[in-house]
């Protein structure tokens, strides 16, 4: 067999790089591109120390390569996003503010750089880059031209340029993207997804200022006294907390035994209307009824008369 053949063939070699050596296996062809795939190793001196050392990590290399640990592909970040979002399933909403988070920012800065090169370091140095800057400026002085080619900055307006940061929901919401990496770890084309550990951005802790039990009651009787849907709307918000789309969600539906009205909206199905009673909810009817409401709820009772809630 000719020596240049052999050599093709060698599943691992130590080589002699100056004053180091470097470990070198093969470890498959490339399922994207193709193309011959090695994975290596430098260790640090050449003498009978640095060759033992050399010895057990190409030992090691050739076992992870034979157990399938080593990842198979080079191919780029911007490859397996491309890969996984054809392959994901995704709200046409949530779909379309990634694709913009990948064009606008992410590509143009990591898009080019192999995945098995992609580190947690990378990525946290990335998200603290969009923490002080979305145009990742590195803090130097530019100017934000208004029109392209040659032109006069002042007769067209141009204006240095200012840092504008992410804040840190986007950047953490561009982290969400990692999950990409996570599929080509399953799909073997790099051995761990780096995002796992990488460090996001903290999230804002919520600041919420509720209104006091006295300025509950009186939204509550003003509520009513405009209309008797409205106010059991208000008051279900108030009782549930519950976010801002979900009113306009409550359930809604014709009176029974006629179409032809228009539909009106009714209480939670978990609660009816108790006549002749001026009792409040019952904080331990539901969790989520804080003492502050029930206080209002009350305040706000007489107020209404003998229209209150009860637990079915």
């Amino acid at each position: 067999m000719p020596g240049g053949d052999s050599a093709s063939r060698t599943r691992g070699r130590i080589e002699r790089r100056g004053d180091a050596l470097r470990v070198r296996v093969y470890a498959g062809d490339d399922p994207v591109t193709g193309k011959r795939v090695y994975r290596s190793e430098t260790v640090p001196g050449t003498d009978r120390a640095a060759q033992r050392r050399a010895e057990k990590t190409l030992t090691r290399l050739l076992a992870e390569v034979d157990k399938q640990r080593a990842p198979t592909s080079t191919v780029t970040l911007t490859y397996i996003l491309d890969e996984w979002l054809r392959s994901v399933e995704l709200e046409d909403t949530t779909r379309r503010t990634y694709v913009g988070y990948i064009d606008r920012t992410i590509a143009p800065a990591l898009g080019s750089v192999a995945a098995d090169k992609l580190s947690a370091l990378t990525l946290e140095r990335f998200y603290g880059e969009l923490r002080r800057c979305r145009k990742r400026c590195g803090g130097r002085p530019a100017i934000e031209h208004r029109v392209d080619g040659k032109h006069d900055c002042a007769a067209s307006g141009c204006v240095p340029h200012v840092g504008k940061p992410f804040s840190a929901s986007t950047v953490r919401q561009m982290h969400s993207i990692s999950g990409a990496c996570t599929a080509a770890e399953r799909w073997g084309w790099i051995s761990s997804n780096p995002g796992r550990v990488a460090l996001r951005p903290r999230a804002k802790a919520p600041e919420p200022d509720p209104p006091s039990p006295t300025d509950a009651a009186r939204l509550l009787d003003a509520a009513f006294a405009l209309d008797d849907d409205w106010g059991t709307l208000v008051w279900l918000v108030m009782t549930t907390g519950m976010r801002r789309v979900r009113p306009a969600m409550a359930q809604r539906r014709p009176r029974r035994g006629d179409d032809r009205n228009p539909p009106q909206l009714h209480p939670p199905p978990r609660y009816r209307r108790r006549e002749g009673h001026e009792d409040a909810p019952d904080a331990a009817d539901r969790a989520t009824q804080t003492r502050w409401l029930c206080s209002a709820t009350t305040a706000s009772g007489s107020a209404r008369g003998s229209r209150t809630w009860a637990v079915r």
